[in-house]
């Protein structure tokens, strides 16, 4: 509907880790890391850890959707990106 009313283009800037029962936490395309949220607190805690391996790969295909589409609305990115130049992520 976004897309439809506004001329929208959203993009995720977290993903899911896990869902329903295995629901473990979010991982961060913006900052390239998972937060597994602690099941005895419902997520009040939760600790910063590495992108689990098996991931990794929908963590790759979601960011360079991010990248893409930021890369969209600057007519410099866009030419980088066209170039091959893209963001090496967070340091």
């Amino acid at each position: 509907m976004m897309v439809a009313k506004l001329g929208a283009k959203p993009v995720p800037v977290q993903i899911p880790w896990g869902s329903a029962d295995t629901f473990e936490g979010v991982i961060d395309l913006l900052e390239g890391k998972a937060y597994d949220f602690r099941e005895e607190t419902l997520g009040a805690e939760f600790e910063v850890t590495e992108i689990p391996a098996d991931h990794r790969a929908l963590y790759d295909s979601y960011r360079e959707k991010l990248i893409e589409v930021v890369s969209e609305t600057d007519d410099d990115l866009m030419h980088k990106y066209l170039e091959g130049h893209v963001p090496s992520g967070p340091s």
